[in-house]
């Protein structure tokens, strides 16, 4: 049986969350956040979608972006499950890894409350799984500092980062 085919519509907010098969392979820790930034920051900028909120959690992720075109939305969290695979793959010296489980949950965010509720969701993930007492004391990868710099300024506010790229290659 084939599988419906999404539709994303460009110029639209979704909200975009996928998780591991099995385990814990994101840690908190200064280099996975390492890696997982500079996968996104590579793919972000590669797919063009905008990222306004993010929290990855040990195995999985909530990521809430406005589509710039369809076609690369899907392209863009695609792209990150393979590159982060490749790079487990080599870290831990396999030819095969089946990391993902099931299709990523792909969420169109309708209107301002809605907007709101998931906002309030992500950044409160970390501490309903009791790993923090707040979002604050949260170590992984989180755009809630940059959020709570910029809440103020407006809707229409950026913040923006420079984050290395970590070039994965096979030893």
């Amino acid at each position: 049986m084939s599988r419906r085919r999404r539709l994303i519509t460009s110029g639209r907010v979704y909200e975009i969350g996928f998780r591991v098969r099995v385990g814990i392979p994101f840690p908190p820790n200064d280099v996975i956040n390492l890696i997982l930034m500079s996968v996104i920051a590579r793919v972000q900028r590669d797919f063009k979608v905008t990222v306004c909120h993010i929290i990855w959690m040990g195995n999985h992720v909530h990521i809430i972006v406005i589509v710039r075109d369809a076609e690369e939305c899907t392209a863009f969290y695609g792209e990150i499950q393979k590159q982060l695979t490749d790079i487990v793959k080599r870290l831990l010296g396999l030819d095969f890894l089946h990391l993902w489980e099931g299709r990523p949950m792909v969420a169109e965010i309708l209107d301002a409350e809605k907007m709101i509720q998931r906002i309030a969701y992500l950044y409160a993930n970390p501490s309903r799984a009791h790993l923090v007492d707040s979002i604050e004391q949260y170590p992984g990868v989180s755009s809630y500092k940059a959020f709570r710099e910029h809440f103020s300024a407006g809707i229409e506010d950026t913040s923006s980062e420079v984050i290395p790229w970590i070039r994965s290659c096979k030893v």
